[in-house]
């Protein structure tokens, strides 16, 4: 039998973070718009995996009544490790054994259900909002997450900035002073922040200050973030303008582009794309990660015509542009498209032309783990808990790096650690 199969009544997707393992390209992270509880759906099959209750039912008015707004609440995902921002809720969870490894309240005091509140931090982000017996007011972004790695889960608190070991929950370092989580990003060995708190980048591993390169004067104008390089727009007067990846690690540019005062930088519902169009239809799609140019293309300049703003989307096979235009009924112009779709489903806006490309570089499959064949080791890894790589110490002569392979085993949640040459 072939066909689509929906999966069983309404569900609002939460989008993954990290790299993706073969389970969590099958399986999603689903909130029940009819109950308020957490679901694991296999989309393969539209079947439950896991139901669980986190008191998410404050969320269903936002998420049922605004598939418009293309809000994302995302989580991240390290080995088989999910981590869930919840406000001042942060959980850690183990899908693949269904147990929830660890929960840890960021506030330094009990939270009272009666004192939070939800509402848009922006026009795309919720932030949940605590009122204390005094009336002071506690604000934390939902669903969004602060730089993460295999031994490093970052939190912005309202005291200052906090990281967690991501299998047991406990606080490996903190940093006191107001940081804003829009202010954050990192790859897996340092911290940025960009407000006014120093030093402006950290160790992850242990929040020792750190030297790099300098933030660019021209760090307001910046696109995009991705690891430790940033993406700046920068004017450059009559000849038009430029467009670079820097990375503050080496003070250097990874991949940099001259356009013209007119080109439009594309919006992306990828992290890792971004790119540029010109008002002739010339497009460059850029993969922050690899530094490639995984896209060059040339549009219609006519279906360019007030042309608002062009998204970026991907899939295994295609990289998709889509263009939005103003929307005119009996003349009059619209601010905006209204979704006629029911809650839950993400939508981007789209009056115009919509390519679909073949990228230059495609995106290499996960390689399946050599033991899957193996139902005995399979049961072996699951018994061990979930397992995340840490790094240990620097290269060693032929430039091979030591890394622990951890692991938490369920009886009691001891951490059991082995070391191997990988």
């Amino acid at each position: 039998m072939k066909g689509n199969f929906p999966a069983r009544g309404a569900y609002y997707f939460f989008e993954p973070e990290g790299e993706l393992l073969p389970f969590f390209q099958r399986h999603r992270l689903a909130l029940d718009l009819s109950t308020g509880q957490v679901k694991w759906i296999d989309q393969a099959t539209a079947t439950e995996r896991w139901t669980l209750n986190l008191r998410l039912t404050r969320l269903l008015p936002y998420l049922n009544d605004n598939a418009d707004r293309n809000l994302a609440i995302r989580y991240g995902v390290i080995g088989h490790l999910v981590i869930l921002n919840l406000g001042f809720q942060v959980c850690a969870l183990d899908p693949v054994d269904r147990r929830v490894v660890w929960q840890k309240n960021v506030l330094d005091r009990p939270l009272v259900p009666e004192r939070l509140q939800i509402n848009f931090e922006g026009p795309l982000t919720l932030q949940m909002v605590y009122i204390d017996e005094s009336g002071a007011t506690y604000h934390r972004p939902l669903g969004s997450n602060a730089p993460f790695g295999v031994d490093h889960v970052c939190l912005t608190t309202p005291s200052g900035l906090t990281a967690l070991d991501p299998l047991t929950g406990q606080t490996l370092w903190r940093r006191t002073g107001k940081i804003a989580e829009s202010d954050l990003f990192g790859d897996e060995d340092y911290l940025y922040q960009s407000g006014p708190l120093a030093p402006h980048a950290l160790r992850a591993r242990d929040g020792a200050a750190v030297t790099v390169a300098e933030f660019p004067a021209s760090y307001p104008s910046r696109q995009a973030a991705f690891g430790s390089s940033i993406l700046l727009l920068e004017n450059e007067g009559a000849t038009g303008a430029r467009l670079r990846l820097y990375d503050l690690r080496t003070g250097k540019d990874l991949w940099k582009k001259s356009v013209s005062a007119n080109a439009k930088v594309l919006r992306s519902e990828d992290p890792r794309l971004s790119g540029v169009v010109e008002p002739d239809g010339a497009v460059v799609v850029v993969d922050l990660e690899t530094h490639q140019e995984v896209l060059r293309a040339t549009l219609d300049s006519a279906h360019l015509d007030q042309v608002q703003e062009i998204y970026v989307l991907r899939d295994r096979r295609h990289i998709y542009l889509a263009c939005n235009g103003p929307f005119k009924v009996a003349g009059a112009i619209l601010n905006r498209a209204w979704a006629n779709l029911p809650g839950g489903l993400r939508t981007i806006p789209v009056n115009g032309m919509v390519y679909a490309f073949e990228p230059r570089h495609r995106r290499p499959p996960l390689v399946q783990p050599r033991d899957a064949a193996n139902p005995a080791r399979r049961a072996h890894r699951r018994a061990a808990g979930p397992a995340v790589r840490r790094p240990v110490g620097p290269p060693n002569r032929d430039g091979r790096r030591h890394d622990r392979v951890s692991s938490v085993r369920h009886a009691g949640n001891r951490q059991s650690d082995r070391q191997t040459d990988l």
